[in-house]
């Protein structure tokens, strides 16, 4: 008998060149270092109970239908140490519904207006005007939810000599994270699932970049810094797989067909006269909600929801200070869409 350890886990995510159709999977496809519980593999295939009516209460043999799996994988939120070098959870958030844009700075001055977060400037929507000096350079990259041309991905789930693998397939991220506590980034896979095997782990190169803890960090709703313990967030994907009858596992692959973004935080309580929690719940008064993380190029993180709005509101208390627990509907608006949450690194 051989005993599999818990700490020798792989997680390795290839973007499909045709959805459904299964990739070979390499080293550098498991760059992703995993930490944390978050970690794993779920056979969520469907079986159908066949409910026999005879002479005895015998029951018969379940029957196999749909096969499909689910694959998690934690790391923590860490750049690739280089600004113009994606970091190793690229492919991940790609496969989860999200898509990378080049972060692009220009040098400005005499700015006149206001420059709103997703909003076109030349040539479109923006009224705000600014003198530019030298040309465009890239300076990291932008993610952003997409709603058409999402990747799918081939993931497979490596346990210190085994293998599980989904393919056509598709998932969910969250961001989660403490003060004084490197933040969690969670993927969530939806897929198809293939045969199990025996299969060595996989000899990636890491990243060495150290991750950025959440203590200096600068998070405001439009103009006022709350102090909060914890904060998270979740796209919440629609994630279901697409039933095939012609396909000999059921299903065909995994799509997302919606999401419903969510921020959650505790702020301490103020005074209204400060930031009106429970006022702007009634009111339907949205705020623009942005935080830091780090400090060093290709390592530093900002987090922009320009619409956010606060859905629930719980009283709580941390350590005797009177807290709101709060959950966040992240918006869009007829302006500008895609654009709820945007994860810049850079």
């Amino acid at each position: 008998m051989t005993v599999l350890q818990e700490n020798r886990r792989q997680l390795a995510v290839k973007e499909e060149s045709v959805e459904g159709t299964a990739e070979t999977l390499s080293a550098s496809d498991a760059t992703l270092l995993l930490e944390g519980s978050d970690i794993g593999f779920e056979d969520q295939t469907e079986m159908f109970e066949r409910e026999v009516v005879q002479q005895s209460y015998s029951r018969f043999t379940d029957l196999a239908g749909v096969e499909g799996g689910m694959i998690r994988g934690a790391c923590l939120l860490r750049g690739s140490g280089t600004s113009t070098v994606a970091p190793s959870w690229d492919t991940h958030l790609k496969a989860c519904g999200m898509g990378r844009k080049d972060a692009l700075y220009i040098i400005i001055t005499g700015i006149s207006g206001t420059f709103v977060h997703g909003e076109t400037i030349t040539g479109g929507t923006s009224s705000a005007t600014a003198t530019i000096s030298g040309t465009p350079a890239n300076g990291g990259f932008i993610y952003e939810p997409i709603s058409t041309g999402m990747i799918s991905a081939t993931v497979g789930y490596y346990h210190d000599g085994t293998r599980e693998l989904i393919y056509g397939a598709r998932g969910n991220w969250s961001l989660r994270g403490e003060t004084g506590q490197p933040a969690f980034m969670v993927f969530e896979y939806t897929g198809v699932t293939d045969d199990p095997s025996d299969t060595a782990l996989l000899s990636p190169t890491y990243e060495t970049t150290v991750p950025p803890v959440l203590k200096g960090t600068n998070l405001v709703f439009d103009a006022f810094s709350p102090k909060v313990g914890a904060i998270g967030i979740d796209l919440q994907n629609a994630v279901a797989l697409r039933k095939d009858m012609g396909h000999a596992k059921g299903a065909h692959s995994a799509r997302i067909g919606g999401r419903n973004p969510q921020l959650t935080v505790s702020p301490e309580m103020d005074l209204i006269a400060n930031f009106d929690f429970y006022g702007r719940l009634r009111g339907e008064t949205l705020h623009k909600t942005i935080f830091d993380v780090g400090s060093v190029s290709g390592n530093r993180f900002k987090v922009i929801s320009p619409e956010t709005q606060i859905g629930q509101d719980t009283p709580s208390d941390r350590d005797g200070v009177s807290t709101v627990d709060l959950t966040c509907g992240m918006k869009g608006n007829v302006s500008y869409t895609d654009a709820e949450v945007s994860l810049l690194v850079y």
